[in-house]
This record gives structure tokens, sequence and C-alpha cells, in this order.
């Protein structure tokens, strides 16, 4: 396996758009077994490559529809962002401490990831069987 895929598993990433690695290819293809048998009926993903990657394997074997919606995009970690990612700094639950330069405000991204769920939960899909492939929850 390739060093820089070691590296950028332990990286913040954020907004940074990195493509999808082999780890990632190799999940999305193994969800795909999983996700063919819960009735899923459209896949909705965050605009980054990696997500959008994601979306794209498994839908390539469930055949529904695509949405990106640009809402479901990770919470920018400004500065932080492509830089090797600090254990300590995890452990006291730094993304709620204190801001970090340049990122996204803690409430603007609750608030953007609120008004991207309520366009995904759209009044004219009563029923509803979606995958977020973004935040790996399926409902």
């Amino acid at each position: 396996m390739d060093r820089q895929i070691g590296i950028l598993k332990e990286m913040y990433q954020g907004w940074t758009d990195i493509h999808l690695n082999e780890t990632g290819h190799t999940k999305a293809r193994n969800a795909v077994s999983i996700l063919s048998e819960k009735g899923i009926s459209r896949i909705v993903s965050s605009p980054l490559i990696r997500a959008h990657k994601t979306a794209e394997i498994i839908n390539d074997h469930l055949r529904v529809s695509l949405r990106m919606i640009d809402g479901l995009k990770e919470r920018s970690v400004g500065i932080l962002e492509g830089t090797i990612k600090d254990k300590s700094i995890i452990a006291i639950d730094w993304i709620y401490k204190a801001p970090i330069e340049k990122s996204e405000p803690v409430y603007e991204f609750k608030t953007r990831i609120a008004n991207a769920l309520h366009e995904v939960l759209d009044p004219e899909h009563t029923t509803l069987s979606e995958f977020d492939i973004h935040s790996a929850t399926a409902s």
C-alpha cells in the first residue's frame, strides 16, 4: 500500500477534496452486499470527490437516483486541513473547545447540515429509504 494513502488516513481532511483511496474503494465495494438488501431508493452524497466516488461505486450496483447536496460536506477545519492529526487535540474534543483559524464555526456547520437534511427529506418523498454516503448512515 502506498505511503501517501496511509498518511491521508491520519490527516484532517474537512473540505480538502482528495480522491478516494484504495481502502475507501474496498469499503464501498464491501458495502454493496449489505446495502443491496435494504431497499434503498436513492443515494445522497456530499460533492467532495471521496464521498461522491463512494456513492458512484455503490450506485454502479444499486442503480438508483444519485444526488449531490453541497450542504453534506464535512465541517471545514480551516488551517488544520491537510495536516497530520494530533491525537492529543482529538482527545480533548478540540472541535468544540475553541475556534480554529479559518474553520467553519460549529453553529454554522450544524445549521448547514440541518438545512441539507431538510433538503434530503423533501416532502415529495413520503416514504424514504436514504443512504447518506458522507456520514455513513442508513435509514
